[in-house]
């Protein structure tokens, strides 16, 4: 009975191999960038329930900010980087979780482009909150010369920080396919089997 049982691992009749890529894994890859660069307009939201304030003094000609720092505008960004981290925290896990079937490369070019578009997005959309000519003009008109209002403040100024919650995410997903307990990193209910 014993003389039934392989010596070696390396005697053992080699599994069916899945291929690196195949045409749903292309498929899975572009719904879930789709889907991830849809989370922008959420985000853009997000980013203005966060936005700073700051006093502007109202004059007859223009509105101008009280503080002449750039703190209202660092503020602002961080707001930005607070809403990507946010979003880059849930979108990860989900996407190694509930799209375990088509992990690989694909996957991880989707996570990162999709968190990238998402970003983009939220940047462009976020920035439509902040007041229109026509509201500047209106402002003007309606606060005496000399008055003060609050102001908010939706304007990246650092553009290059949507990279840092993207790259952590790709990183981040690297980890959890490095410590998979699937060497080929597809979970066994989803393996090809004879």
């Amino acid at each position: 009975m014993s003389s039934d049982i392989p010596a070696s691992v390396e005697e053992l009749p080699p599994g069916p191999v899945r291929p690196a890529f195949t045409a749903a894994d292309g498929r899975a890859a572009t719904v879930v960038f789709l889907l991830i660069a849809a989370c922008g307009a959420p985000m853009a939201l997000l980013w203005y329930l966060f936005a700073p304030t700051t006093e502007v003094q109202v004059t007859a000609e223009s509105v101008d900010m009280l503080d002449p720092s750039q703190e209202p505008y660092f503020s602002s960004d961080m707001a930005f980087l607070v809403a990507a981290f946010a979003v880059a925290a849930v979108v990860t896990p989900t996407v190694w979780w509930f799209a375990r079937r088509w992990r690989g490369p694909a996957m991880l070019v989707a996570l990162a482009g999709g968190l990238l578009s998402c970003y983009l997005i939220a940047w462009k959309l976020g920035e439509l909150f902040n007041p229109s000519d026509e509201r500047v003009s209106e402002l003007i008109q309606q606060t005496a010369d000399g008055g003060t209002t609050s102001w908010m403040v939706i304007e990246l100024r650092l553009p290059g920080l949507m990279l840092i919650p993207v790259l952590l995410s790709v990183i981040a997903y690297l980890l959890c396919a490095a410590w998979s307990r699937d060497p080929d990193l597809y979970p066994r209910d989803t393996r090809i089997t004879n």
